[in-house]
């Protein structure tokens, strides 16, 4: 069994870092690169990634934020429904009640199984 991802936990009280080696779907790490790499900025595929960086830099999250921020993370995995590696994805994104500068975005995906898993993923504007 391989291991393909490194979970970091970072302790609140004295900031020390716990490395954890635990095997784990790729699905999370699918989306994550896809969300959070810029659409266009891979001279081998411009079309993959996500539009998010535009909405980055607005200077204040208004509703068509939100709109926004949904359509565009959900366009940003159209790829993996197109594979079959999942089934379909709905993004709910929310002002972070405690720092009105960030998006924080629910991720419900089903996936090629039937199988639902949900994810958290966050962007600051500013």
């Amino acid at each position: 069994m391989a291991v393909d991802k490194i979970i970091v936990n970072v302790e609140d009280e004295d900031n020390l870092g716990d490395f954890e080696f635990q095997y784990q779907d790729s699905l999370f790490n699918n989306i994550y690169i896809s969300s959070k790499t810029k659409q266009g900025s891979r001279i081998d595929d411009p079309e993959f990634g996500s539009k998010i960086y535009l909405l980055q830099k607005t200077g204040k999250i208004t509703e068509n934020t939100l709109e926004l921020s949904k359509e565009y993370n959900e366009q940003c995995v159209k790829w993996m429904i197109d594979i079959n590696k999942i089934k379909s994805v709905t993004v709910t994104p929310s002002i972070d009640k405690n720092n009105l500068s960030q998006v924080n975005c629910i991720w419900d995906v089903v996936k090629a199984d039937g199988a639902e898993v949900q994810f958290k993923t966050w962007f600051n504007v500013v």
